[in-house]
């Protein structure tokens, strides 16, 4: 009986894990932010750059 119930709440588990794929936990929607700020300040030094190198011409 201890088997089955163990069985049955692991059927469980893996049928309602793929449900909670939503856009994850506080930590993981901060390191999400995070990534993008970093991307956006990336697209900017690299404009700066770019500008950098016309003007030096």
């Amino acid at each position: 009986m201890k088997t089955l119930s163990l069985l049955l709440l692991a059927l469980f588990t893996c049928l309602l894990m793929p449900c909670c794929r939503g856009s994850g936990g506080p930590a993981q929607r901060v390191g999400y932010e995070m990534d993008r700020a970093a991307y956006k300040v990336g697209g900017g030094i690299a404009r700066a750059g770019q500008s950098i190198q016309r003007a030096a011409r």
